[in-house]
């Protein structure tokens, strides 16, 4: 006779238990353990700081940096990349910190399902202004706002996260070669 199966309900505080560096997030109840990321989502990673950092900087933006921590209610969420508002970020713990302006995946084959759907609408229903979903496998990257239509690009991707400053235009092809 088989035995019922128990769920544990995961919540952030006990996440604080683990004394170890593997990459723990809880999304409703459920908790996920992400594997080191491949290469390329790796590569892909970098190139996207390297091509962000220089803009946020000149607003006074704070990222890209990641992976983050980011605490709603009894959930965290580790996306790959943030950019935060201030420098309020050099001298707080993750959960003193605002909202970040910009969350980015980069997607992979174990976290496409979650990163597309459930911390997706877990990202926007947050009011986080801009989730960015960044595929390797596609070469392409899929832009989702609140209350606005999904956008994928293949080409140019223009940001624009702070109002009469100038946009930033994110070509997609480097981001992965």
């Amino acid at each position: 006779m088989g035995m019922p199966a128990t769920h544990r309900y995961w919540t952030a505080a006990d996440l604080d238990e683990f004394d170890d560096e593997l990459r723990r997030e809880v999304l409703h109840g459920e908790l996920f353990v992400t594997p080191v990321p491949a290469p390329r989502h790796a590569w892909s990673d970098l190139r996207l700081t390297a091509a962000l950092h220089p803009y946020c900087q000149s607003l006074g933006l704070v990222g890209p940096i990641g992976p983050v921590e980011l605490r709603i209610g009894e959930d965290l969420l580790a996306p790959d990349l943030a950019v935060y508002p201030s420098d309020a970020i050099l001298s707080g713990r993750w959960t003193d910190l605002p909202l970040p302006l910009l969350v980015v995946e980069i997607l992979s084959p174990s976290t496409r399902r979650r990163d597309t759907g459930v911390k997706r609408d877990a990202y926007l229903s947050l009011g986080i202004p801009e989730y960015w979903q960044l595929d390797p496998d596609t070469e392409s990257l899929t832009v989702s706002r609140p209350g606005a239509a999904e956008l994928t690009s293949t080409t140019t991707y223009v940001w624009h996260p702070v109002p009469d400053a100038p946009a930033f235009e994110l070509p997609i092809a480097p981001l992965f070669t």
